[in-house]
């Protein structure tokens, strides 16, 4: 895997954490349609990161599947969101 997709994923994994701190301030805030906002945002950014691994040579299976947890978490917490907004 080249330094140039490593340093695209590191950027979108600190974008994602951005998006979930402001999401769970909107947790707490209940400002839910911002949570759905952020959140999102987040599997956005690490969707951008799987897709630079799966294009490029030399896939680095172990932070692929870290995304795929990653998305998992992100879209479980979004159900959660759905079900606390009236």
């Amino acid at each position: 895997m080249s330094e140039v997709t490593l340093e695209d994923c590191q950027k979108n994994y600190q974008n994602a954490l951005e998006q979930l701190d402001d999401s769970v301030s909107g947790m707490l805030a209940n400002t839910h349609a911002d949570v759905d906002v952020w959140l999102h945002a987040a599997i956005s950014a690490i969707e951008s990161c799987d897709s630079a691994l799966v294009s490029r040579v030399g896939n680095d299976a172990e932070l692929s599947e870290k995304n795929n947890i990653f998305l998992k978490l992100c879209k479980n917490a979004l159900m959660i969101n759905m079900r606390l907004n009236p």
